[in-house]
């Protein structure tokens, strides 16, 4: 979805974005360099910011996750009410998502549904050789994902 809200917001003109992110550039970078260390290269991270495998990247890859943070928020600036964004880290709740959608509140006390994946997780060496092998292939055949895109489906 990263990729394509720009055409999801012209296809659905109703439609309401929430954009998370991170309390820092520092805390994404971590995370995704975590997830990266127990799933491998990836032909998504290939396809986002160039390079399947991010470690020895950090520059380019906060690079990226900053300009699409601000690539969002510029697409929405000039119209209120069509883009939240929220970062868990820093309070972030049912109320900001409830007042947003503009649904009934939530019964207080009641928690996000949230998992933080990464904890007890080791690395996966079958995910590693399926996204390897997915990724090589991908690059080697030159396979473009975006053009198969059809929005009038």
């Amino acid at each position: 979805w990263p990729m394509i809200y720009k055409e999801i917001d012209e296809r659905y003109p109703d439609s309401k974005f929430i954009l998370t992110v991170r309390k820092d550039s520092e805390i994404w970078w971590r995370s995704m360099t975590n997830h990266a260390k127990r799933m491998g290269p990836t032909a998504e991270r290939k396809i986002i910011y160039g390079y399947a495998w991010p470690l020895g990247r950090k520059k380019v890859h906060v690079g990226r996750y900053e300009a699409h943070i601000a690539e969002v928020q510029s697409h929405f600036q000039d119209r209120p009410g069509k883009l939240l964004t929220i970062c868990w880290e820093t309070g972030s709740g049912w109320q900001d998502i409830t007042d947003f959608l503009e649904l009934p509140p939530v019964a207080p006390g009641t928690e996000l549904p949230a998992i933080n994946v990464a904890i007890g997780q080791t690395i996966s060496y079958n995910k590693w050789v399926r996204n390897t092998t997915k990724t090589v292939l991908i690059s080697t055949l030159g396979f473009d994902p975006f053009m198969y895109r059809n929005f009038e489906a």
